[in-house]
């Protein structure tokens, strides 16, 4: 499993891998390690153009991109389904591999290279989210959980075969490596 971090953390370790963000510019030069793009909504930062413009700058780094999570709707299933086709067909047509980002009530996942689980906490640590998870994992879709913050958390993703996860531990306090590191160690990650 993958910990997805932000450049000031996954530059000191090879162990991460690296969450850009279309407001994350800077830097794009050392997406030479596993990366995933996140699409900022759940921030309330996501801007449409400023997304489009970053994934044509980021072509040169798509061999080792795990996903861009396409835009979605903060828990709301319904609105999501309905965007989700442009974007998928959008970032598909650029070489990306396009995350479906699963909201609260979702049941079935669309055709998509990537399983993002979205939504609420708890939400995220229901049945529902676990059968999404083995239907992604049947198709050979990455999986990828947002905002996993607690060593539980992180052992539950491990035990269902996610591939990479990621949280705000780190983005708070880069102090807080050391203990996300400590978590990563007890099942040894994979890059």
């Amino acid at each position: 499993m993958i910990y997805m971090a932000p450049r000031r953390i996954a530059d000191k370790s090879p162990h991460y891998g690296y969450i850009a963000t279309p407001a994350g510019q800077v830097g794009v030069t050392h997406l030479t390690r596993p990366w995933c793009l996140d699409n900022q909504v759940f921030t309330g930062k996501f801007e449409p153009v400023r997304f489009a413009r970053y994934l044509r700058l980021t072509l040169p780094y798509r061999p080792w991109c795990k996903f861009v999570v396409c835009p979605d709707v903060v828990a709301d299933v319904e609105r999501t389904d309905r965007q989700y086709p442009h974007w998928r067909d959008l970032i598909r047509a650029l070489g990306y591999p396009a995350a479906y980002a699963a909201q609260d009530g979702c049941t079935d996942i669309p055709d998509c290279d990537a399983l993002f689980i979205g939504g609420s906490t708890e939400w995220k640590m229901s049945k529902s989210a676990t059968r999404l998870i083995e239907q992604a994992k049947v198709r050979g879709a990455w999986v990828h959980v947002g905002r996993v913050n607690t060593p539980g958390r992180l052992s539950a993703c491990r035990v269902l075969g996610v591939d990479s996860v990621d949280g705000t531990t780190i983005a708070i306090a880069e102090k807080n490596t050391i203990k996300v590191n400590a978590w990563m160690n007890q099942g040894m990650i994979e890059l």
